[in-house]
């Protein structure tokens, strides 16, 4: 007999088809009755499919193939107990496949909750991360723009509008999980100009970018505060050291460099969580594609950033 005469046989094709209703209506019962915690029900329900097997596949096959078809899966004198025993044990296979389907069913159902409940926990944890960010950057930029109108400094209108368009891109384009490269680094530029604006006299930053920046992506404002942290401890009037920023592009590859000289003067006495939270937005987002780097000298303090982006 062919391949094709053996799996249309009339007693092979209802061996298959058995095997496939009593794997599917265990697994029904299962699904149905464990999802409840109904597990007698389920129990039981099983059992009576295992218990009927013998009766109904004598229907099937002893009676009705004999009577239409005249053909028998038994032999004339087989007796009831083996009969019985054979069957019993033919249904113990699609019952003990169904257990199996259930185990690994529930398996990646398990594995899909747990990870959309990190998903959540790690959205709901940036998002409280950016909470921090922006009121600290919001406050300090503000009590800047109330010292240039307190001076009455001509350049306080400038410096408002400078402050509406880094307020527009914190609530309204950094909202996602990533920002163009160009659009971080303008609002670094005008993070910087308006720290400028807090010193009489003249100041002294460099900043340079290297490499090509179109088309790159960060997460964003996390540049933010390491460039904040070197104007919160450093001395950006003085022309022998100055705040030194630098940033390159190579591939997929950023380094971001930020180094300035110690002072006191402008250290903030309630402290920050700037560096704090770069790390752990770091940890977050950027896992094994990044390494951050500081050194804390007498007189100098530098951080390195590299990121895969």
């Amino acid at each position: 007999m062919s391949l094709w005469e053996v799996l249309t046989f009339p007693l092979s094709f209802s061996h298959y088809l058995r095997t496939f209703f009593i794997t599917y209506v265990c697994l029904w019962i299962l699904n149905r009755t464990f999802e409840r915690k109904q597990y007698a029900f389920g129990v039981l329900g099983i059992l009576f499919i295992y218990i009927s097997h013998p009766f109904i596949r004598y229907a099937i096959e002893e009676v009705w193939f004999v009577n239409w078809l005249g053909l028998g899966n038994y032999f004339k004198g087989t007796t009831f107990s083996y009969y019985l025993t054979d069957n019993l044990f033919s249904c113990l296979m699609p019952v003990l496949i169904s257990f199996v389907f259930k185990a690994v069913e529930d398996f990646f159902k398990n594995e899909k909750a747990k990870a959309m409940l990190r998903e959540e926990k790690l959205i709901t944890e940036l998002q409280f991360l950016k909470s921090q960010v922006n009121p600290h950057f919001f406050f300090n930029t503000l009590n800047n723009i109330y010292s240039l109108v307190y001076q009455k400094s001509d350049e306080a209108p400038g410096a408002v509008l400078k402050l509406a368009e880094m307020m527009r891109y914190m609530l309204y384009e950094s909202n996602v999980e990533k920002v163009d490269l160009v659009k971080e680094l303008k609002y670094l530029d005008s993070y910087i100009d308006l720290q400028k604006l807090r010193y009489p006299g003249e100041t002294f930053v460099n900043f340079e970018t290297h490499g090509h920046i179109n088309g790159q992506q960060i997460a964003p404002m996390l540049l933010i505060p390491l460039v904040e942290n070197a104007f919160k401890h450093g001395d950006i009037q003085d022309h022998q050291h100055p705040l030194a920023i630098s940033l390159q592009i190579s591939g997929n590859n950023m380094q971001f460099d930020v180094e300035n000289s110690k002072t006191d003067k402008n250290k903030d006495e309630a402290g920050g969580i700037g560096m704090v939270n770069v790390e752990r937005r770091l940890n977050l987002i950027y896992p094994d594609r990044h390494s951050l780097q500081v050194r804390d000298e007498t007189d100098r303090y530098s951080c390195e950033l590299k990121l895969i982006l």
